[in-house]
């Protein structure tokens, strides 16, 4: 996730020379426009860590895209985030990648 998280800001950033994207494929279990709960390994702090990426339909791997990362607020989940701020809904315009982390549990 932080790979995508510096590519989108490395192709926003008006020093750079125009990036044509990544060029991977996307993991198995991503699909175009349909949202997944994913989890990332971490050696700081708690792992694993749970997300919900949304990539957009129209999606291309050699071109940059754009990376909203939309936070949840306490006792709320990524899911519920989702729902809540629609970055996944292509009838609202946003034809980025969207990732949704969920918070770490409080005891």
């Amino acid at each position: 996730m932080l790979a995508v998280l510096f590519a989108a800001t490395a192709a926003s950033s008006p020093n750079t020379a125009p990036d044509c994207g990544c060029g991977k494929s996307l993991p198995k279990s991503v699909e175009l426009d349909k949202s997944v709960d994913l989890t990332l390994e971490s050696e700081s702090g708690v792992s694993p860590r749970k997300y919900r990426l949304h990539i957009p339909p129209s999606y291309d791997n050699n071109n940059p895209v754009p990376l909203i990362l939309s936070f949840h607020g306490r006792g709320k989940n990524a899911k519920y985030q989702e729902a809540l701020s629609q970055f996944s809904n292509a009838s609202y315009g946003f034809e980025g990648i969207v990732a949704y982390p969920e918070g770490v549990p409080v005891p």
